[in-house]
C-alpha cells in the first residue's frame, strides 16, 4: 500500500514538467465492464425460447394430460368418453367381471379335472391383478389380467379334448360365441354381460331356462366342484344337491354327485387300506388276509387289494411252514424235508420286509438245521430176555442196558420174547437233544 503526503515546497521546486501535463489531461472512460450488445443479446433470447420448447415437448405431457387440458380452453367441446386413468379403470373393471364369469363357468364344467394347474395360475394372476390396481399401477393391473385372460382361453381350448374324455362334461363355448346368445341380457359396453350369457348358454342342454336359473345353476356347480377340488366333500354334495333341484337334467351336477360319490368311496377305500397295512407291519398276515378279502368282496376292481391279498397269503403261508418245521423238528429227519426247509429258509431270508416273528423263526430254524448232524445219545433199558429191535436202524439182542447213537428223528423200538405180547415204542429223537432214555421189557404173557 502506498501512502501519499501533500507536497512539500521543495517537492513542487523539482516536479518534472511531464507530470503536470498529465495531470491536467482529460481521463477517458473505462468500458471494459460495459454489457455486450448487438448479436449477443439475441442469441440469449433463442436460447430461452429453446429451452421453454423443450419444457413443453417433454415435461408437459408427462405430467399432465393433454386432452384434458384442451378441454378447459374456451370454446372447447366436452369430451364424449371418459379418457386417461379414468377410462383405464372403467376398461379394467369391465375386463375382471368378464374375467370372473369365464372362471366360474369352467369351474361349473368341471375345468378341474382337466386343467387344475392352469385354473391355480389364472387365479394367481388375476389377484395380482387387483394387487396391481390398488397399488395405482393401472398398466400393470391390465397385463396381468390379460395374462391371466390367455391362461382361460387355453383351457376353453382344452375343453373339447376334455369333453371327448368325460362325456358328462359340456362344452364349453368361447367368448366370441356367447356373445351372440340369443337370451344374453343386453348392456352396451359391459363385459360382465357377455361373460353372464357365455355362462347361461354353456349350461343350457333342451330347452333355455331363465337367465336367473342358469346363473344360480352355474354358481352352485361351480361351488360344489371348487369344495370338491378342496376335499370337503359335504359341502361339494349340499352344492351339487342344490344345482340338481335348480336342474334335474343338469349333467354338471349330477356329473359332480357321481364324482363326490367316488370320492367318498375312496377315502373310505383309503381307510381300510391303512388298516391292512396296519395288519402287515404287526405281522397279523391272517388278519390281514382278511381286511383285503373285505374289501375286495366290495369292488374286486381295487388292485391294491388284489396285490395286498397276494402278498399277506405268501407271508401267512410261509410263517406256519417255517412254524411247523420249528414245533416238529424230527421232520427234518428226512431228507426231502431237509432240503424243502433249506429252500423255505431261503425264501424267508429273501423277504424285503422282515418284522420280529420272521427273524425269530429265521434265527430258531438256522440253529435246527445244523442240529440234525448232531447224533443224540439213546440209552436202552431191557431185561436181557427181551430181544431188542430198533426198526430202520438194526438188532440189538438181548440186554439189560445198552447206549447208542442216532440222528435226530423219528424211530419204533421193538422188544419180542418168546411167549409174551411184543412191545412197540415210538420216539422222537430231537436235535439238541443231549440224552435219551427208553425202557423196551416184554413182560404181558400171552
Amino acid at each position: 500500500m502506498l501512502l501519499r503526503f501533500p507536497p512539500g515546497p521543495a517537492q513542487e521546486m523539482e516536479r518534472p514538467p511531464l507530470w503536470d501535463e498529465l495531470r491536467q489531461a482529460p481521463r477517458p472512460e473505462l468500458t471494459r465492464l460495459e454489457p455486450m450488445r448487438g448479436g449477443s443479446r439475441l442469441a440469449m433470447w433463442l436460447i430461452g425460447v429453446l429451452a421453454l420448447g423443450a419444457v413443453a415437448l417433454f415435461v408437459v405431457p408427462r405430467y399432465f394430460d393433454i386432452t384434458s387440458l384442451a378441454a378447459l380452453a374456451p370454446g372447447s367441446a366436452a369430451p364424449s368418453v371418459p379418457t386417461g386413468a379414468g377410462a383405464t379403470a372403467a376398461r379394467l373393471a369391465a375386463q375382471r367381471a368378464d374375467f370372473d364369469q369365464r372362471f366360474a363357468l369352467l369351474e361349473a364344467h368341471g375345468a378341474a379335472s382337466w386343467a387344475a394347474a392352469d385354473l391355480a395360475k389364472a387365479r394367481t394372476l388375476a389377484a395380482e391383478s387387483v394387487g396391481a390396481r390398488d397399488a395405482g399401477s393401472l398398466n400393470l393391473a391390465q397385463q396381468r389380467l390379460a395374462d391371466a385372460s390367455s391362461v382361460l382361453d387355453s383351457i376353453e381350448r382344452a375343453a373339447p379334448a376334455a369333453a371327448a374324455a368325460n362325456p358328462s362334461s359340456a362344452q364349453i363355448p368361447s367368448a366370441a360365441g356367447a356373445a351372440t346368445a340369443p337370451h344374453a341380457p343386453a348392456a352396451p359396453g359391459a363385459a360382465a354381460a357377455t361373460g353372464a350369457a357365455s355362462a347361461a348358454g354353456a349350461l343350457r342342454n333342451t330347452q333355455a331356462p331363465t337367465a336367473f336359473g342358469d346363473d344360480a345353476y352355474a354358481k352352485a356347480a361351480g361351488e360344489g366342484f371348487a369344495a370338491l377340488g378342496a376335499g370337503q366333500l359335504d359341502k361339494a354334495r349340499r352344492s351339487f344337491e342344490k344345482a340338481r333341484a335348480l336342474r334335474p337334467d343338469g349333467p354338471e351336477a349330477l356329473d359332480g354327485l357321481r364324482r363326490v360319490d367316488a370320492a367318498r368311496t375312496g377315502r373310505a377305500f383309503a381307510v381300510r387300506r391303512a388298516e391292512a397295512e396296519d395288519l402287515e407291519d404287526e405281522e397279523r398276515w391272517q388278519d390281514a388276509l382278511d381286511a383285503y378279502d373285505a374289501v375286495l368282496r366290495q369292488d374286486s376292481s381295487q388292485v391294491w387289494a388284489q396285490e395286498g391279498r397276494a402278498r399277506a397269503g405268501a407271508r401267512l403261508q410261509l410263517g406256519d411252514s417255517l412254524q411247523a418245521l420249528i414245533d416238529h423238528p424230527d421232520r427234518l429227519a428226512n431228507p426231502r424235508l431237509r432240503d424243502d426247509a433249506a429252500v423255505l429258509l431261503q425264501t424267508a431270508q429273501q423277504q424285503p420286509v422282515s418284522g420280529p416273528v420272521l427273524r425269530t423263526q429265521i434265527a430258531r430254524l438256522t440253529a435246527l438245521l445244523p442240529a440234525l448232524d448232531k447224533p443224540v445219545r439213546l440209552s436202552l433199558v431191557s431185561d436181557n430176555h427181551t430181544q431188542v429191535t430198533i426198526a430202520s436202524v438194526g438188532t440189538f439182542g438181548s440186554f439189560a442196558r445198552r447206549d447208542i447213537e442216532l440222528r435226530p428223528g423219528r424211530y419204533t423200538v421193538i422188544g419180542t420174547r418168546d411167549g409174551y405180547r411184543e412191545v412197540r415204542r415210538d420216539i422222537t429223537v430231537s436235535p439238541g437233544e443231549e440224552f435219551l432214555t427208553v425202557n423196551v421189557i416184554c413182560s404181558e404173557p400171552i
